[in-house]
């Protein structure tokens, strides 16, 4: 999408992040495509918003993780109150 809106709206791309099965590989093909020729001629919105998703998809990316691993803080903090009670 961005890449065939030459008026595209950097602020507009924030809210195109979807649910995938593998973020690393999305992350990396964005990457690709900024480091392509095809990059280096779209419009500076374009460029903008691109940069714009790139970092919407990290912050999303991060966001997961963060939970995860708070997620398995807790089973283990779980894990550990059922296996020694306090006394």
């Amino acid at each position: 999408m961005i890449l065939d809106n030459a008026n595209i709206s950097p602020q507009d791309v924030g809210s195109w992040l979807y649910e995938l099965d593998d973020d690393m590989t999305h992350m990396k093909l964005h990457l690709r495509e900024r480091l392509s020729a095809r990059y280096d001629k779209l419009t500076p919105n374009q460029q903008q918003a691109f940069e714009y998703h790139i970092q919407a998809t990290k912050q999303a990316v991060q966001a997961k993780q963060q939970a995860a691993m708070e997620a398995e803080m807790q089973a283990q903090g779980g894990q550990l109150s059922e296996e020694a009670p306090v006394q």
